[in-house]
């Protein structure tokens, strides 16, 4: 069948697009009615396939996941622990240090002033904790000032209770995180 899916988890269609097989890729849409494997997902499988993409940094699902029609703004990852709530795409990726899929999601419309439902963690909080310099930048849009304004929220429970992104990195020994926020305009919830 044309829309076979390999055990690499991809059609004929999703190979000739990933290797720039225009030609190809247009005959198996066009004349054959290939699909990509994505298209084949149920809505859970996509946002499933987002998830682990942005967790992994996997650049090629995240935009297969998201051409598919997965929910850049679904918070549909549950977290547990101290860092715990339900996060959204954009979260995963700040949380785990993926830039490029940041910059991707924000793209698609990721809501980057989104907190979690349970604790309040914005994705800000989560890349500075972590020291993910590199997401705040692409969060930032690389510049002197920041585009988001979740900068100074405050989170509302547990690890994040009334604790800003300058706090986390602080508390977190995150020193360049800290000095890269505090330049941008970052404030410790004590300065409010």
């Amino acid at each position: 069948s044309v829309n076979a899916v390999g055990d690499d988890g991809k059609t004929a269609l999703d190979l000739a697009e990933e290797e720039s097989q225009d030609e190809a890729a247009a005959f198996l849409r066009d004349e054959m009615g290939a699909l990509r494997a994505a298209d084949l997902l149920t809505e859970a499988q996509k946002q499933e396939l987002l998830g682990r993409a942005c967790v992994k940094g996997n650049l090629v699902d995240v935009k297969r996941a998201l051409k598919a029609g997965a929910d850049v703004n679904e918070a549909a990852f549950k977290a547990n622990g101290s860092l715990g709530g339900t996060y959204t795409a954009i979260h995963l990726a700040c949380r785990w240090g993926r830039p490029e899929s940041v910059r991707v999601l924000l793209e698609h419309g990721a809501d980057p002033n989104r907190a979690t439902s349970a604790e309040g963690w914005t994705p800000c909080m989560l890349a500075a904790l972590n020291g993910h310099i590199d997401c705040m930048d692409a969060l930032c849009g690389g510049g002197p000032t920041c585009r988001f304004t979740s900068i100074n929220a405050v989170g509302t429970g547990g690890l994040a209770k009334n604790s800003t992104a300058l706090d986390l990195a602080d508390w977190g020994g995150k020193n360049e995180a800290y000095r890269y926020l505090r330049e941008r305009g970052g404030k410790r919830s004590a300065e409010f």
